[in-house]
């Protein structure tokens, strides 16, 4: 899988394919079949990074993955479904194309042109929107997609392809699959990530940021641009000028194709790393707290892969309803 596209219709090979740590931002890679090295310690880049001392939001967290269990079938959260509606609960089927419509497309994409043009200190010529997906996760890295769209006729043959573009949690995960392969192949996209190490060091806000940095980083953009951040939090960089946009997954064209890609790779990564792990039931969670999570957590305990502040608060909170009962 490759970390950027040039956007003549063919991917260019990224060098260091075997997954070898976050230097520098490369991402959990591809390895087709072959066994998935650890992330490797590394010493925070010299940015401007917040207080690590910051207080996570745990609740927003969890709001998020709450969502991610709506959509991932087959995958039961502890505390939110029971067995018997889990068992009942069937996983959402794409719509048949004759259902599906243009007109939230065409709302993604003028958004993204308006934003172009709103006015600035200085002129810009590009956009690029970036998301993150596996901040609420209790394993794996958190991972960042950067993108910029080319031109798109929403009532093209390209148009029709991309008309069920929306944030990834409300997009069904075959349909992910058909939209990332889509916008692999037409747009310039990098792809960074931040270790469990980083997640544990600086907290999953900053670490969320430091992956956005580097996969905005891959794509060498020359031209004046202006980033579009999806949440309310910048970016810690002067080298570019940022718009934040709350909940920009499902306004903007660009920050929805960046969750898109960001992710399909996560997932197809942490369901390699199953192989190598497979009590934790990677496949299916994908790294999330889950029944089957939880369960090999108290017979195996945690791994490398493992972020401990996340897992120490989940212990805390499961051993907190344990003395309540």
């Amino acid at each position: 899988m490759n970390d950027e596209h040039d956007g003549s219709g063919g991917t260019q090979p990224a060098s260091g394919r075997n997954h070898d740590g976050c230097n520098g931002g490369p991402e959990p890679a591809e390895t087709n079949g072959d066994p998935v090295e650890p992330i490797s310690s590394i010493s925070i880049e010299a940015i401007e990074i917040e207080s690590s001392n910051e207080v996570v939001d745990f609740a927003a967290l969890e709001a998020d993955e709450a969502e991610f269990f709506e959509e991932e079938p087959g995958c039961q959260p502890v505390k939110t479904k029971s067995k018997k509606q889990a068992e009942e609960e069937k996983p959402r089927i794409p719509k048949p194309r004759k259902e599906i419509t243009i007109d939230q497309l065409e709302q993604l994409l003028l958004f993204d042109k308006e934003a172009l043009l709103v006015p600035r200190k200085s002129p810009v010529e590009l956009l690029v929107g970036t998301d993150e997906v596996g901040r609420g996760c209790l394993a794996g890295p958190v991972v960042a997609c950067a993108v910029i769209l080319p031109e798109i006729d929403p009532r093209s043959e390209l148009g029709w392809q991309l008309a069920r573009l929306n944030d990834s949690k409300q997009v069904h995960p075959l349909v992910r699959a058909e939209l990332a392969e889509v916008l692999r192949g037409i747009c310039r996209f990098g792809i960074g990530e931040a270790s469990v190490e980083e997640i544990d060091e600086i907290n999953i806000l900053q670490a969320s940021l430091l992956a956005m940095r580097r996969a905005i980083r891959k794509l060498n953009v020359e031209a004046p641009a202006v980033v579009l951040v999806d949440g309310n939090k910048k970016i810690k960089s002067r080298k570019f000028q940022q718009m934040t946009v709350i909940d920009g997954d499902t306004k903007s064209a660009s920050i929805a194709a960046a969750s898109i890609i960001a992710k399909v790779h996560r997932d197809r990564f942490m369901t390699k790393l199953a192989r190598k792990f497979p009590h934790y039931k990677w496949e299916s969670n994908k790294g999330y707290r889950s029944r089957d999570h939880w369960d090999a957590l108290n017979e195996h305990g945690m791994c490398k892969w493992h972020r401990r502040t996340f897992v120490d608060h989940w212990l805390t909170e499961r051993n907190q309803s344990d003395q309540l009962e």
